[in-house]
């Protein structure tokens, strides 16, 4: 791996003749370079940015990484991170219902199934019934943002738009704060 960094310790070192020591020489030549130190900490800060974009997948592990190294100054608590997961459907789908009927008399167990005290059954949803996350391939989960930074309007467009840029073709996605 490539290092961009500049040792500006060891370039004032390099700059000062061996004869000529001194402090105020050291200390002024360091005033002179602050410049060039501050581009370089931005050109560093820019290819690593750019490495780990080159580098990127659409795999959750990667995906996560990005996002949390990308946007976790916005959060409010910088402990929470970012957490993609599959998008959950959410119950058994009835299908030909045609029932008007309270169906919540009715549990359906699959075959070798039986009731267990203390866990309830899986729920019973109709098949076009829209649930918030049941329409998405994946969800990407983000923490309480610090909305005196930025709105969470801009927040949102800002994940989207590099979760457009990475993601697999056809797949679709879904936002939520928790």
């Amino acid at each position: 791996m490539r290092s961009y960094r500049i040792n500006m310790d060891r370039l004032v070192n390099q700059l000062v003749p061996h004869y000529l020591g001194g402090r105020k020489l050291i200390l002024f030549l360091q005033s002179i370079l602050q410049p060039l130190n501050s581009l370089n900490i931005g050109w560093v800060t820019w290819a690593d940015e750019k490495r780990i974009e080159a580098a990127m997948t659409s795999q959750v592990i990667m995906m996560e990484y990005f996002l949390n190294r990308k946007f976790g100054k916005y959060f409010l608590n910088t402990s929470e991170r970012i957490v993609i997961s599959d998008g959950v459907v959410n119950g058994v789908p009835i299908y030909w219902e045609a029932s008007n009927e309270d169906m919540n008399q009715f549990p359906l167990y699959k075959e070798g199934e039986s009731e267990i005290e203390g866990h309830p059954s899986v729920p019973l949803r109709w098949k076009d019934e829209k649930t918030p996350t049941g329409d998405v391939s994946f969800v990407v989960s983000c923490p309480t943002i610090n909305t005196k930074i930025v709105s969470q309007e801009e927040f949102t467009a800002m994940i989207s738009f590099y979760i457009d840029r990475y993601r697999i073709a056809g797949k679709k996605f879904k936002v939520l704060y928790i």
